[in-house]
């Protein structure tokens, strides 16, 4: 069994449990969530995510172009 070892601080404004969902559908491996904070005006939050596979690290970046273009 592999252990969480590729650590990723995202900020986005996009709603955690988006992200959280997101993830499920898209990563091979496991990953963990945890809230970090949120920048100084409220409006994103600094989440860091653990992940298994280092593969899925592209995949939060591909989710981070995405709401960039959704906006």
């Amino acid at each position: 069994m592999e252990e969480m070892v590729y650590d990723v601080h995202y900020l986005t404004d996009e709603p955690i449990d988006h992200v959280k969902n997101w993830l499920a559908s898209h990563c091979e491996g496991k990953w963990n969530l945890e809230l970090d904070g949120m920048n100084e005006d409220y409006s994103k939050i600094n989440i860091k995510v653990k992940f298994e596979r280092e593969s899925d690290i592209v995949k939060l970046c591909e989710l981070s172009s995405q709401a960039r273009y959704q906006h």
